[in-house]
Parts: structure tokens; sequence; C-alpha cells
């Protein structure tokens, strides 16, 4: 029974670090899109991320993306 109360402890610290990676990764990506392209120039409602084949994670994706752009609004 500890072991398999240490292993859940171990998955949720996995899952915990997989989160918070996928939080800056799109903190990079959006100031990435600002420094590309420049301020955000997509509607919220049409921003979907083409690389998920499912359109509910697509979208999903999409939004986290948009909005870190959107904080990027105004950087030079």
């Amino acid at each position: 029974m500890k072991s398999y109360y240490i292993r859940i402890c171990e998955l949720k610290h996995q899952y915990e670090l997989l989160i918070r990676f996928e939080e800056e990764t799109y903190g990079l990506w959006g100031l990435y899109q600002q420094a590309v392209v420049g301020n955000i120039n997509v509607p919220k409602l049409d921003y979907f991320d083409p690389a998920e084949e499912s359109w509910m994670w697509g979208w999903i994706k999409g939004n986290e993306k948009w909005h870190a752009w959107n904080k990027c609004k105004g950087r030079r």
C-alpha cells in the first residue's frame, strides 16, 4: 500500500511539472509571436491551434496561446 501511495505522489509531481512547463511554454510562445509579428492581430474566438487533431483541444490550446500573445501586447 505504501509503494502505491509513493507512486501516486510521483505521478502527481510529474503532472504538476508538465502543467508548469506548458504554462511557461505559452509565455515564451507569446513573446516569440510579439517579436516576429507584433501586436496580436487575431480575434479571440477565431484562434485555433492547427497542430491539434481534436477540435476541442485545438480550441483550448489556441485560446491559451491567444492569451499568452495578448499579454505581450505593446511590447517592443
